[in-house]
């Protein structure tokens, strides 16, 4: 009876483990999207010809996607608009301050 209860305990662990796992492969989750026809259709067709999966063709789109997002976060915009071409472009400071504090 000893060994049948370690048995149960291993294969409790054992299924624990699995659930606890289910969803994630290799540091990715897994999730469900839903496709039209034509959009699944054109997925397969780039699948085989670039012998790539769906899933890493799916995931390359998002990247891309959300890096746009994440560019259009970072850029902070002006306080206020000068309708000044100079004095608007950060980049041309220098050429803004120019002759600036000097008598």
């Amino acid at each position: 009876m000893g060994g049948e209860s370690v048995a149960w305990t291993t294969l409790g662990r054992a299924m624990e483990a699995a659930a606890a796992a289910y969803g994630t492969i290799y540091g990715v989750k897994r999730t469900t999207i839903y496709l039209t026809d034509a959009q699944k259709q054109e997925l397969e067709v780039l699948s085989a010809r670039t012998t790539r999966t769906e899933s890493d063709l799916i995931r390359e789109g998002l990247d891309r996607i959300l890096e746009t997002h994440r560019a259009k976060r970072r850029k902070p915009g002006a306080l206020f608009a000068l309708s000044d071409p100079v004095l608007d472009d950060p980049r041309r400071v220098d050429e803004a301050l120019e002759g600036f504090g000097e008598d």
